[in-house]
């Protein structure tokens, strides 16, 4: 993705450059991302970026449609591309997540784009976190048909990453 530096956050600024060039020649396709007037999201910034997020909650509900409306209200896919793209790192993961999930959904341009699950997005919140590790350290040595841990998440009911893409499911 091909970010304007305008909307890449204070953290990243600086090493903007390296981020966009991250996956040099080797990325098969660059998506651009259309420089729009940064979208007023300052009242989901009270949602705290790394606390919780729930619908239970009537402030965090209210939050939420108003993000929705948001996405919602954007005059086609690639605005509504960019408003999401500068938003998400600026915004609680999760509720993110919801109201451009919820948006995609209910908009007729996108209603038939496929969108990843809760699952495949925050994997920590439904499993032992403990076990990141062991995924990464298998990963990064062992070639995918030697693995061990698809076959130790089958035993433990835990979809694996593929699994999930392919609609099956243990």
């Amino acid at each position: 993705v091909d970010l304007p530096e305008n909307f890449l956050t204070e953290r990243y600024r600086p090493i903007g450059a390296s981020l966009q060039s991250r996956f040099g020649n080797d990325a098969d396709t660059r998506i651009p991302v259309r420089n729009v007037s940064p979208p007023a999201i300052s009242f989901a910034e009270a949602v705290p970026r790394r606390g919780g997020f729930s619908l239970f909650n009537p402030k965090h509900r209210q939050i939420a449609g108003d993000l929705i409306n948001l996405f919602m209200n954007q005059p086609d896919v690639e605005t509504l591309m960019s408003v999401a793209a500068y938003s998400r790192d600026r915004l609680n993961p999760i509720l993110f997540q919801y109201a451009l999930s919820v948006a995609i959904q209910h908009r007729p341009d996108t209603k038939d784009l496929n969108i990843p699950s809760f699952l495949e997005l925050f994997p920590d919140s439904f499993v032992d976190p403990s076990v990141f590790p062991k995924l990464r350290e298998e990963g990064a040595i062992v070639q995918a048909e030697n693995r061990g841990i698809g076959i130790w998440c089958i035993r433990a009911r835990v979809p694996t990453v593929s699994s999930t893409r392919t609609g099956v499911v243990s």
